[in-house]
């Protein structure tokens, strides 16, 4: 009985670091991006919206983890994680967009725009779950499963 709690607990361990690289990578990538862009205004980022974004990436990697983490991840599985993972995503973007403080300046969205940034996360997640989900059942090791077809 230890032992399956043991396991339980390792599993919850590597689910929440799988998570926390995931979804702060993806953070870290977006927020640099956005430090990069220049505007000839200056820009601040509001702490509290900031830290929400960063959260929201990572809650969002954990429940798509948590949904295809199992063996056998079914194909709705990988569709739901796929859409929470890039809700997750869309989340942080628009929410670190928020973020910004820019004097005088609204930021504004066109519909069709927003749609199609929605539906390139959703698709981008099912690709790294897809991914994710294939070398996880591959019983080799390191580099020989990029090429190995399974």
């Amino acid at each position: 009985m230890t032992h399956k709690i043991s396991n339980t607990k390792s599993q919850l361990g590597w689910l929440v670091a799988a998570s926390f690289v995931m979804g702060s990578g993806v953070w870290a990538m977006h927020f640099v991006g956005m430090i990069a862009f220049h505007l000839e205004l200056p820009v601040h980022y509001d702490v509290r919206e900031t830290s929400i974004s960063f959260f929201a990436s990572i809650i969002g990697s954990f429940a798509a983890f948590y949904l295809t983490m199992t063996k056998q991840a079914t194909k709705p599985r990988l569709a739901l994680g796929s859409f929470i993972m890039g809700a997750g995503i869309v989340w942080m973007h628009y929410i670190g967009m928020l973020s910004m403080r820019v004097p005088a300046t609204a930021i504004t969205y066109k519909p069709l725009i927003w749609a199609a940034s929605a539906l390139l996360a959703v698709i981008a997640s099912y690709a790294a779950l897809y991914i994710f989900t294939k070398f996880r059942r591959s019983g080799n090791r390191g580099w020989p499963k990029w090429g190995h077809p399974h």
